[in-house]
């Protein structure tokens, strides 16, 4: 609503295209859009911010997270890259650039990525976030682990942290462990339907 009213204010503003675009794709993974209906809002956005500055990388980034939901791969990477040519500092262009290579199997390029981001912005909660994944990803399960009650110990009422070990109790094999910790992270976000999702399913297992 906040993008929508910018752009009321200023129709030329491609910034705010962007979160626009960026904002349809995460209503459509959270469940409260449908799906093709999001997408194709979110792509006309991205298109929209980059007809206006074709040199974002916002706009760039937005681009290529529409086309990556929609299993573009390959043309979702041309924009990432074209992101973090323009701004090699784009944090958020590497951690979704990331969740890219990891969905390909390219987890040695996407540890590397993660890496840059950390170097980047140590202290980001989205950058600690994806270290912890990241982690998982690898197998190194003591690192995530690490990480993860870091992250717990300095943001007691924060769910990401019970989320993450939820996870890493699940790819471990052991998702009784992980009810108690989807619980909290519920708990806390209690109006995430994923959340309330993974609860389901960790107790049918």
């Amino acid at each position: 609503d906040y993008y929508l009213q910018a752009l009321e204010i200023d129709p030329s503003f491609a910034a705010a295209y962007s979160g626009l675009a960026d904002g349809y794709i995460f209503l459509a993974d959270f469940g409260n859009m449908p799906t093709g209906e999001a997408y194709q809002l979110a792509r006309d956005a991205a298109e929209k911010a980059l007809s206006i500055d074709p040199g974002s990388p916002e706009a760039h980034t937005s681009m290529a997270l529409v086309l990556n939901n929609l299993s573009n791969q390959r043309e979702a990477e041309t924009h990432f890259l074209e992101a973090l040519q323009v701004n090699p500092n784009y944090v958020d262009a590497m951690l979704y650039y990331r969740s890219s290579l990891n969905s390909q199997f390219r987890i040695n390029e996407a540890t590397r990525m993660t890496e840059r981001a950390v170097n980047a912005d140590p202290l980001s909660y989205s950058v600690r976030r994806s270290l912890a994944d990241q982690f998982q990803y690898n197998r190194q399960y003591d690192d995530s682990l690490k990480v993860i009650q870091e992250f717990l110990a300095a943001n007691p009422e924060d769910p990401t942290p019970y989320e993450l070990w939820g996870d890493l109790f699940q790819v471990k094999g052991s998702p009784q462990s992980a009810i108690p910790m989807y619980r909290n992270a519920h708990r806390l976000r209690p109006g995430d339907i994923y959340m309330a999702w993974r609860n389901t399913m960790s107790g049918l297992q």
